[in-house]
């Protein structure tokens, strides 16, 4: 019988003990059974090890969660996990998102052994508010994966993708110096390097959009100069490319445009 490839899947906390276990619970209820779950809680303040603790005993040989000395933020969060694991593929996952599709894991491993030049293998994805489905994410993929994310994402979703350890490798995980969208730098990052990609039709995951839910209010000053930030960060890291994709280059800049307008606007408004 072929051996299973391990795949790691990483999880950053903070205070989110009353929603970590959903997360949890879908992750072990894979029928994907060759997983290992590495969490890292990063500094919470609330009952978040009593929930590790419990998981830990559950899966003593499959389950290992590190304590942060400070809030360190994802993208810290995401490489030290990493560096912790050992599977030959990684798979994220928001603390407060479910994996409800219970096949996703083995769908997606199945994609990768029929092509070795993967790098992402990603799936749809609901949005849920109120317990309620308000948005059914069905991205699909051009001709152009580089141009396509230079402009944005929406295309792929951090807790739906499953990465090739070697892809993760090559770009040196996730960049530290971003605040705001890491995980799609990630996949930017992979794709820069050629890597090919592909989106499974299947839904596999709810994504819980609740703004009670969230660390930082969507429309708060705090998060938008954080999104003003790492779009500057992104248009100074990619700019020999975005010379290249001028589309790209307009729909970046006009993004900066709209965050400087909002940034004003919020101040006015404080």
């Amino acid at each position: 019988m072929e051996e299973l490839s391990k795949v790691s899947v990483l999880i950053g906390t903070y205070n989110r003990a009353s929603l970590l276990s959903r997360c949890l619970d879908s992750v072990f209820a894979q029928s994907y059974k060759n997983i290992e779950v590495i969490v890292i809680n990063d500094k919470s303040t609330d009952n978040t090890i009593e929930v590790l603790e419990k998981y830990k005993k559950r899966y003593p040989t499959r389950f290992k969660y590190i304590n942060n000395k400070t809030n360190r933020g994802i993208a810290y969060n995401s490489n030290l996990a990493f560096s912790n694991s050992s599977g030959e593929y990684v798979a994220l996952i928001g603390d407060d998102d479910e994996w409800y599709n219970q096949k996703k894991i083995a769908m997606q491993i199945d994609v990768f052994r029929k092509n070795e030049k993967l790098g992402i293998v990603s799936t749809y994805w609901n949005d849920i508010k109120n317990k309620q489905v308000v948005n059914q994410h069905k991205p699909t993929i051009n001709s152009d994966p580089l141009c396509q994310i230079l402009k944005g994402n929406g295309v792929y979703c951090g807790s739906t993708v499953l990465v090739s350890k070697i892809a993760w490798e090559l770009v040196n995980g996730f960049d530290e110096k971003l605040r705001r969208g890491t995980d799609s730098e990630l996949f930017r990052s992979i794709i820069k390097k050629r890597f090919k990609t592909q989106i499974i039709p299947v839904s596999s995951t709810n994504v819980f959009i609740d703004d009670h839910f969230r660390m930082t209010p969507v429309n708060s000053y705090v998060l938008q100069k954080k999104a003003l930030n790492a779009n500057l960060y992104l248009l100074s890291k990619y700019f020999f490319d975005y010379l290249k994709y001028p589309s790209a280059l307009f729909v970046r800049v006009l993004n900066i445009i709209k965050l400087y307008y909002k940034l004003i606007i919020t101040v006015i408004k404080r």
